[in-house]
């Protein structure tokens, strides 16, 4: 997924746990979050949760993407708050596709950004 993101130009803040996705959110500007449900010690859900409580000027409001490997723990119908949700493996032509439309703004044109083949 990175070298996904990276190759459409966006800049990639990688966190290896939920206490530096965190520290993240609270001091970076950042424009979307991407996120595996299955994390160590806690789960997407929570991490949501927490996101959520945050004041808006500090992440509360970022888009969240949720990503899966484990789609009978965490089926679709049962996630909610997410800004979209994919299952592993990725369908990489979509999810660009549903990244671009996540971030344009008005205004914006379509991003020229397709997947590698």
């Amino acid at each position: 997924m990175r070298e996904v993101l990276r190759s459409c130009g966006a800049t990639v803040l990688g966190a290896e746990d939920v206490g530096t996705a965190q520290r993240y959110v609270s001091t970076v500007k950042l424009d979307l979050i991407v996120t595996d449900l299955a994390l160590p010690g806690v789960d997407g859900a929570s991490f949501l949760t927490w996101l959520r409580e945050q004041p808006s000027d500090r992440g509360g409001s970022l888009p969240a993407v949720a990503v899966t490997a484990y789609h009978e723990r965490y089926p679709p119908a049962a996630i909610s708050g997410w800004a979209a949700y994919f299952q592993k493996p990725l369908d990489v032509e979509q999810f660009v596709m549903t990244i671009a439309a996540i971030l344009r703004r008005p205004g914006d044109r379509p991003s020229s950004c397709r997947a590698a083949p």
